[in-house]
Parts: structure tokens; C-alpha cells; sequence
């Protein structure tokens, strides 16, 4: 308290004592679950071991008598080193998931978003940039990652099947990252440049550079796949109407003005953190009404405004409730609200029924058993 007052934080050593104890408790609950018998962990236990060993002993590796304290460490460890000590904790408070599920989901985020490599690119530049730019960037990455645990725990049966799910949006990411660039309007754009920017005159190369910069986008895409799954249709037209939709009913300004929001106790984060997943969702389904509702043949535009045609009495209550917002300036938690009421009330009836995610196969090895 008096530090917050001097408007000081922790030291170095005073958070690296606060990041070991949150190790430890983590490790405790990942190895008293099911999380260290996913076979998807089968190499991270192997990688443990240094390369003479996994040369010769591989095979003999997943009947190490420690095999399960091994890969619990180390996941432990990576959670606790790229996403923080105050992770799980609030991963917990907005969701109410368990240590494990946040585990599996995170376990997901960071591989379907390859960022294991995004972070030895950056990581290679020491001495070359600014540890200043190093450090915004793997910031940028974590948010990403943060972002994409909660849609998974949001979005996804729990507990989550972790190859299931890396397989359902791996593909789809991959070929949106080519697409979605060319899909940004033009506020995002001159946004998305000037991060480009920013990154090229602390010397960072130009392609990590617009890699990073493009990580608050491509979390969109995790709601594209979304509904090109559901609906059998390609990303590129699911993509291509998604921010139509976005652009027609301002979701990229109402998903600042959520961020933006105070966050200095328990319920203004919890706020927050509902009312930014509300946007997304809300723009998610809205996508899937166009999509379902207008006929496919037209240019994503043209449906976008077909659909604005038919909904013109609601769409006109929304944009006028949007334009006496953006006239107030700032705006806060009730007003946003009152926003993202007047969003739901465009979703047909059948529109909100969601779509179900492939659920976790049973592991094989029970708690009581291994206890006993």
C-alpha cells in the first residue's frame, strides 16, 4: 500500500521470490490432475532431457518413474515465465475455471498461435535492440496469449481436449494470418502502420515487426473459424464479412473503449473482462446472421448491407445510441452497456444458439487410482 501510494511496484528479487511460491502451488495442482497423462505432453517430457539422452533413451522416457512431476515442472514453469504470477488468478476470477483447465486452454493458445517461436525471434535480438522494444513485444504476445486463453474458456467445453482443439484452428490460422491484413479497414490500418513504425526505428526487422504488430488482430480470427466451421463455408468469405459487420456497427470502437475501461479493483476487471467478451461474441453471432440470412452469391459488402436493409428500424436505434457516445467523449461501464444491449436485440432467435465444441476424451488414469 504505501509503495502504490509512491507510485512504486515490486523489486526484481521481491517478484522473483512471489514467482517461485506461484510455481510451486501451480506445479501441486497440475500434478494432483489429469493434465500430466494428456499424451499431447508426450514430447515435452522428452525434451527434458538433454540430446545425448533422448538419442539413446527416448523410448525408456515415458516410463521414468518421474515422468509426471517432469512435465508438471515444466509446464509450470512456462506458464509462470510467459504469462505472469497474477495469471491463473485472474484467469480464475473471470472464468471460474481450475488450475488445470486454464492450463490445457493455455497450452492450446500458445501452440496454435506458434508463439514459442515468435518468442525466440525476439528473444535472438538481444543486444541488437533496445531491451525496451524486446519487452513491448513480448508483451504484445502475451496479451494475445491471455486473450486467447479466455475465448477458450469462454467458447470451449471444458475440460478442453488440447490436440482436438489445435487441430479444429491450427489450418484456419495459418491461412487467415495471409488474409486478414488485406481485410483491415482504414483506421486499422493507419493503427497497424504506425506499431510497424514504432517497432522499425528501434531496428527491429520488418517482418518480426509487422508479425507483432498484427496480434491484436488475429485474435479475431479464433471467432472466424468459429462460424466457418459451423456453417461449412471458407474463411476468407466468414473473414471478408466479419469486418463488413465490424466496420457497419463500429465493433473495433467499442472494443477500445471496453480496454480502456479502469481496471483498479476486483469488480472494474471483472467488468471489463465481460464486456470486452460480449463484444466479441455479440460480433460473432451478428456475423453468423448475415452469413445465414442473405444470400451468398453477393460480395460481402453487399450482403452486410442487405441485412442493415431488413433491420433497418433496430440497426438505426443502435447507430444512434453509438453517435450519443461517441458525442459524451468518454465513456464508461453502464454506457457501453446500454451499447452492447441495443447489438443483442439485432440477433434473430435463432441466431443465438451456439455452437458446440469437441469435448476431452477421458483420461485413462484416474485421480483415486494414482493416489492409492
Amino acid at each position: 500500500d504505501e509503495r502504490m501510494l509512491a507510485g512504486q511496484g515490486l523489486t526484481s528479487p521481491e517478484l522473483s521470490v512471489l514467482l517461485a511460491y506461484v510455481k510451486n502451488h501451480l506445479f501441486q495442482e497440475l500434478l494432483d490432475s489429469d493434465l500430466p497423462d494428456d499424451d499431447f505432453y508426450a514430447n515435452l517430457l522428452i525434451d527434458y532431457f538433454p540430446l545425448p539422452l533422448r538419442k539413446k533413451f527416448s523410448q525408456l522416457m515415458p516410463r521414468h518413474r518421474l515422468q509426471r512431476e517432469i512435465i508438471s515442472t515444466e509446464i509450470a514453469n512456462d506458464l509462470g515465465n510467459r504469462v505472469g504470477i497474477t495469471f491463473i488468478f485472474r484467469m480464475q476470477e473471470e472464468t471460474g475455471a481450475n488450475s488445470e483447465h486454464i492450463a490445457r486452454a493455455y497450452t492450446v493458445a500458445r501452440k496454435i498461435f506458434s508463439m514459442p517461436e515468435l518468442w525466440d525471434e525476439i528473444e535472438k535480438l538481444d543486444n541488437l535492440v533496445p531491451a525496451s522494444a524486446q519487452a513491448s513485444m513480448l508483451l504484445e504476445g502475451r496479451k494475445l496469449v491471455e486473450r486467447a486463453t479466455r475465448w477458450l474458456l469462454r467458447n470451449r467445453q471444458q475440460p478442453i481436449d488440447i490436440a482436438a482443439n489445435v487441430a479444429f484452428f491450427t489450418t484456419g490460422i495459418e491461412s487467415l494470418a495471409g488474409i486478414l491484413p488485406s481485410l483491415l479497414r482504414d483506421a486499422a490500418v493507419d493503427k497497424l502502420e504506425q506499431k510497424v513504425g514504432s517497432l522499425l526505428e528501434q531496428e527491429v526487422p520488418e517482418k518480426l515487426a509487422r508479425k507483432v504488430a498484427f496480434l491484436s488482430e488475429i485474435l479475431s480470427a479464433l471467432d472466424i473459424i468459429e462460424v466457418s466451421k459451423m456453417l461449412d463455408l471458407s474463411d476468407r468469405e466468414v473473414a471478408s464479412v466479419y469486418y463488413a459487420v465490424g466496420e457497419k456497427l463500429d465493433f473495433s470502437w467499442l472494443r477500445e473503449q471496453a480496454t480502456q475501461l479502469p481496471r483498479s479493483n476486483r469488480w472494474q476487471a471483472l467488468s471489463r473482462a465481460a464486456l470486452r467478451h460480449d463484444v466479441y461474441n455479440q460480433h460473432r453471432v451478428l456475423t453468423r446472421e448475415v452469413l445465414t440470412q442473405i444470400d451468398k452469391q453477393a460480395e460481402a459488402e453487399l450482403r452486410v448491407d442487405e441485412w442493415i436493409d431488413r433491420n433497418s428500424e433496430k440497426i438505426q436505434r443502435s447507430r444512434q445510441i453509438l453517435a450519443d457516445l461517441k458525442s459524451v467523449g468518454k465513456s464508461d461501464f453502464n454506457m457501453l452497456s446500454v451499447a452492447m444491449q441495443e447489438i443483442r436485440s439485432l440477433i434473430s432467435l435463432k441466431g443465438q444458439a451456439e455452437s458446440k465444441a469437441p469435448a476431452k476424451k477421458k483420461a485413462s488414469r484416474k485421480k483415486a487410482a494414482r493416489k492409492s
